[in-house]
């Protein structure tokens, strides 16, 4: 009988920890793609301007706390409009972050122009 509760226990902690890897996995592939896709709207707007290896690291890190952040509200037992209200706030910090702590003045304008084309057709 003890055998089997060790057993058990066992099996669940494996299931959890693969559980859980496969949360962050699934964030880190999230990030990476908005990534690149920050990245393809800066070299739209201008190809020299395109991403260092460090804005790279911290748009995904930033990212991830972002989406971390969001599923924590959404997974709350708060009342929808004000998970709404967080989740709005927790974008409008990323992309503030975005564009005042790691984006340069010059990248910034280019991903606009490049979406503001984008917008227009």
């Amino acid at each position: 009988m003890k055998k089997y509760r060790i057993l058990i226990i066992m099996a669940s902690l494996f299931f959890m920890t693969s559980f859980g890897y496969a949360q962050s996995a699934d964030i880190q592939k999230l990030a990476q793609e908005r990534v690149s896709s920050i990245e393809a709207e800066i070299v739209a707007g201008n190809p020299v301007l395109a991403l260092s290896i460090e804005q790279r690291q911290k748009i995904k890190a930033l990212h991830i706390k972002r989406t971390t952040q969001i599923r924590e509200i959404r997974g709350s037992d708060l009342a929808e409009g004000v998970k709404n209200e967080k989740v709005k706030a927790e974008i409008k910090a990323f992309n503030q972050a975005l564009i005042q702590e790691i984006l340069s003045k010059e990248q910034s304008q280019a991903r606009r122009d490049a979406r503001g084309a984008g917008n227009k057709g």
